[in-house]
């Protein structure tokens, strides 16, 4: 089960609140309402309502801090630091984490985010060196078990909490995202979720640990158009290669492609595993997704004149 949001704001916020969650007037907020830099929605009363999601992405591309983040659901001290190094801040969650400190690490992915980091550079070069440090650590006896476990639930919480900041597609391709069982690793799951949803994909995470069999079945019943297999273990290397080359069948015969990524797989495997595409990065399946055609035609059928 994902975990719950500490918060809940208003999804739908009105122009006034927006106005005092960035700190600017409410006239300045309907003017850019009006010229149509904040996407927004009318009541049945005739009333202006803004989702925090566009809010967010406003913040975003026009570079303001939140004079009231909580307001849109986002932690304090959770601002813009577009000229802090990546490194800086990866070490500075490695410590908070460390320490299981989950509002500053919260804060700190938080504000990459409103600075304008793409979450593919967030997961590739923050979330992903941080997390297998800490691996690491367990694995010399620098870290306790239970450490490492609660800095995954602590991310986890804050790639959900991301998630409430990211529009959901209404039309656009279907993406499922999981990863094969044996393998209990789901950070990478719900990272390549939340890019796709940013790339117009109606991803979905089916989390981690799944029977190759029940996969064929989503493969069959929800038929996307990409899947994508995270591999961050591998107890049994011959299993692996038949479950894998069995989801390619499925995607195959379903019209779908079939990513690939995860450390777990090394030069061999990647010579003997089948499938459309081996992504050695979230940026890697982002622009793998990128280049599917289904994309590209699912986007012209949407702006088809009625």
């Amino acid at each position: 089960m994902p975990p719950r949001r500490r918060s809940a704001p208003e999804r739908d916020l009105s122009p006034r609140q927006v106005a005092e969650a960035i700190g600017v007037s409410e006239s300045s907020v309907k003017r850019w309402c009006d010229d149509g830099a904040i996407p927004t929605r009318k009541t049945a009363g005739g009333h202006r309502r803004i989702p925090i999601a566009d809010v967010v992405a406003f913040l975003r591309a026009q570079g303001f801090d939140p004079a009231r983040p909580d307001l849109l659901g986002l932690p304090a001290g959770a601002h813009r630091d577009a000229t802090r190094a990546l490194r800086d801040v990866a070490d500075r969650l490695g410590t908070a984490l460390r320490a299981g400190a989950a509002a500053d690490a919260r804060a700190l992915l938080t504000g990459l985010y409103l600075a304008g980091q793409p979450l593919t550079r967030i997961g590739d070069e923050v979330i992903g060196p941080v997390m297998a440090g800490l691996g690491h650590a367990w694995s010399i006896g620098q870290l306790e078990v239970y450490q490492e476990h609660h800095a995954v639930e602590i991310v986890r919480a804050a790639l959900f909490d991301l998630g409430g900041l990211i529009a959901v597609p209404a039309a656009g391709p279907v993406a499922l995202l999981a990863s094969l069982e044996g393998d209990p690793y789901s950070l990478a799951i719900g990272l390549g979720e939340l890019i796709l949803r940013e790339r117009g994909w109606r991803a979905i995470g089916l989390g981690a640990g799944h029977p190759a069999a029940t996969l064929v079945a989503a493969v069959t019943e929800r038929q996307p158009r990409l899947l994508a297999l995270s591999v961050g273990h591998v107890p049994d290397r011959a299993r692996l290669i038949a479950d894998v080359a069995a989801l390619h069948a499925a995607t195959r015969a379903a019209g779908a492609a079939l990513a690939l990524g995860g450390r777990a797989i090394d030069d061999d495997l990647r010579a003997t595993l089948r499938c459309s595409a081996h992504c050695a990065s979230l940026a890697a399946l982002a622009d793998f997704a990128d280049s599917l055609p289904v994309k590209a035609a699912a986007a012209k059928k949407r702006a088809r004149p009625r």
